[in-house]
């Protein structure tokens, strides 16, 4: 249970500060080593009553729990902002609890006791350890009215202090608790709020690989979900795309959003689509998959749709190229105004004010999909013919440049090898008399 009234920052420093004193006075004791500043060091431990300690609301492992609360309670944004908020206490209280049910930390404390030391600030709040003070808090042990601390010099910086947290909880025993998108949201907040270095971040985070440009890659997946949120009137409820699929398919959409394979003019068309499919996902096959053609083959997905506008959606109203929006009765059609205009035109998409009207896109998804891939089947049909055709032309090369002469040996072999290939010419023949048969007007 969280204490009330909340003890001040005053009261928890000097609550801490009298405890780090009796441990110095004492001879032996327990210690613990952190990597902290770079460095391996050794810190004394000692006990803290657990009422003298508070929860680091900025905490990456529930950044999405966090949102999720404020959605369902119908509370501001900033709800969980003020850390000595003693109804923000009361609620990240509520969600570790939840946590640990589902882990079942709080029998395994009920059983063992504590387990490893909680890692705190010189004036009480828990960087590392805040599921084993809330499952301390809940237990009817005498032993844990107090709980063992490591505590930081008070000179920690904020900075200090995040990096601590993410490089303690990024390990590979515990990364598994953080869902991915808190793993992006800790993060964004490294690199924005904290001022870390992308590097340093990387390496802190156990990125693999370790580099700025993987910090880089990570946030424009980021950057995607939020456009989806966004578009959806959900933003930042990133509870709503943890799940593994949604996972791959954010990658999907933005190495693709990000590289050069769909240019500037036509992200915006390729997003919208994305995001719709991504709403009404197919009931076969997979989304990563249909997401990455969309990508490959969306100059000829619009072509198609453009060419399908039916004359009456043409006759309501011209279409603006660049957005799909209807155009207004005053402004000119004339094609010279376009070439006098300063702003590159983009290529048409008369759909693409459907497909950003989330309700009138759920019902073009499942054409879109079965047009994605019957381009893509179309195509892997062309690119097997065009490789057929080289291969044909490979090999008469190859027999044009066979001289029969004096120097020639193994006669007998050469001609057994020319008949085989004499036959294999008849069957390959016959073979595409009969597919120009079926397809008179084929090439």
């Amino acid at each position: 249970m969280i204490p009330t009234p909340i003890p001040t920052p005053r009261e928890r420093a000097d609550h801490i500060a009298r405890r780090r004193r009796e441990r110095e006075q004492q001879t032996g004791g327990s210690t613990e080593t952190i990597l902290f500043r770079g460095q391996y060091e050794q810190y004394p431990t000692f006990p803290v009553d657990r009422n003298m300690l508070i929860y680091r609301l900025k905490n990456g492992r529930t950044s999405t729990a966090q949102k999720r609360y404020i959605d369902d309670h119908e509370l501001a944004d900033d709800f969980f902002a003020d850390l000595e908020s003693e109804d923000a206490q009361r609620a990240q209280d509520l969600i570790l609890l939840a946590m640990i049910a589902e882990e079942g930390l709080a029998e395994d404390m009920e059983e063992k006791g504590q387990a490893s030391c909680l890692i705190v600030t010189h004036d009480g709040i828990v960087v590392n350890g805040n599921r084993r003070l809330a499952a301390a808090r809940e237990s009817r042990r005498s032993d844990l009215q107090q709980v063992q601390c490591l505590v930081l010099p008070e000179t920690a910086t904020d900075q200090e202090v995040f990096l601590l947290e993410v490089a303690l909880q990024m390990a590979p025993d515990f990364r598994a608790l953080y869902s991915w998108t808190n793993v992006l949201i800790s993060l964004r907040r490294g690199l924005e709020e904290y001022g870390v270095p992308p590097r340093d971040l990387a390496i802190q985070m156990r990125l693999s690989p370790a580099t700025p440009q993987q910090v880089t890659k990570l946030l424009n997946v980021l950057d995607v979900v939020d456009a989806y949120l966004d578009r959806n009137c959900c933003w930042g409820a990133y509870y709503l795309v943890e799940n593994e699929q949604r996972q791959q398919a954010f990658n999907t959409i933005a190495t693709l959003y990000a590289s050069r394979a769909i240019p500037d003019e036509l992200k915006d068309s390729y997003l919208a689509r994305a995001f719709t499919m991504l709403d009404n996902p197919p009931s076969s096959g997979r989304l990563y998959d249909d997401l990455r053609w969309l990508g490959e083959h969306l100059r000829k997905v619009l072509e198609e749709e453009n060419a399908e506008q039916s004359p009456v959606d043409a006759a309501a109203g011209s279409v603006r190229p660049e957005t799909g929006a209807p155009a207004s009765a005053g402004e000119s059609s004339d094609p010279l105004d376009e070439l006098n205009s300063h702003e590159p035109s983009r290529p048409r998409d008369a759909r693409l004010a459907d497909y950003h009207d989330t309700e009138r896109a759920a019902d073009l998804s499942p054409s879109l999909v079965a047009r994605i891939r019957r381009i893509d089947s179309e195509t892997d049909d062309i690119a097997e013919g065009t490789r057929a055709l080289g291969l044909a032309q490979k090999a008469r090369t190859s027999l044009e440049s066979i001289v029969v002469d004096d120097t020639v040996a193994s006669l007998r072999e050469l001609a057994g090898e020319l008949d085989r290939v004499k036959s294999k010419t008849e069957e390959l023949i016959i073979a595409v008399a009969r597919r120009m048969a079926r397809e008179p007007n084929g090439d």
